[in-house]
């Protein structure tokens, strides 16, 4: 199963173990698919785009400067 998973996001399936700098969320599947195809349109790799967008709300909410 995590061989499948990992082969659909494009990484290897030891990125999807945790370890102490990255931590496992809950992502509804339609939401990931919208994600990836925006980081294909835009040529950016789904990790900076995630970060990108995270960033970007923890500014705007006064959490971040």
């Amino acid at each position: 199963m995590a061989c499948r998973i990992a082969d659909g996001l494009g990484i290897c399936v030891h990125e999807l173990r945790a370890d102490e700098e990255q931590y496992a969320i809950s992502v509804q599947k339609d939401t990931l698919a919208k994600l990836i195809v925006v980081s294909e349109i835009n040529g950016v790799e789904l990790e900076e785009l995630i970060h990108t967008i995270l960033e970007k709300g923890i500014e705007e909410h006064g959490f971040y400067k």
